[in-house]
């Protein structure tokens, strides 16, 4: 589920430079738009790759060891995939309303991350508390 979202944003991400308005952003909006393509790019190898190693090293077998490698790169692919949102979140935010607005739009998504980062560590370290590891 979560490679089709990020398939479906890093469409969005190729598609924006066909657009019109496209030419009329600032430079470094453009350069920035190129960024968040590749972080977005970063995203799709992180959250791939676990099917490849499923393949060739497992040999498609259902182990602890694939399940541990599925959750690290998808927690690995969070932060690529905030700071893509958050640049792009920035360049609309700027187009629309100016710096301030585009930078607090980029915050946001940064935040989010953080604070879902932070909240999947502390319910991780509750349950590791409750099972007395």
């Amino acid at each position: 589920m979560l490679i089709l979202g990020v398939q479906i944003l890093l469409g969005f991400e190729f598609s924006g430079v066909f657009r019109n308005g496209f030419m009329a952003l600032p430079v470094h909006a453009r350069y920035l738009g190129g960024v968040a393509l590749l972080l977005m790019i970063v995203t799709v190898a992180l959250l791939i790759a676990p099917e490849t190693y499923h393949h060739y090293v497992e040999y498609n077998a259902d182990t602890g060891r694939f399940h541990q490698l599925i959750s690290r790169m998808a927690g690995c692919s969070l932060l690529p995939f905030a700071l893509s949102l958050g640049v792009a979140l920035f360049i609309i935010g700027e187009a629309i309303g100016g710096p301030l607005v585009g930078t607090t739009a980029g915050c946001f998504s940064v935040l989010g991350w953080a604070a879902g980062t932070r909240c999947h560590t502390c319910a991780a370290v509750k349950q590791v508390t409750r099972s007395g590891r």
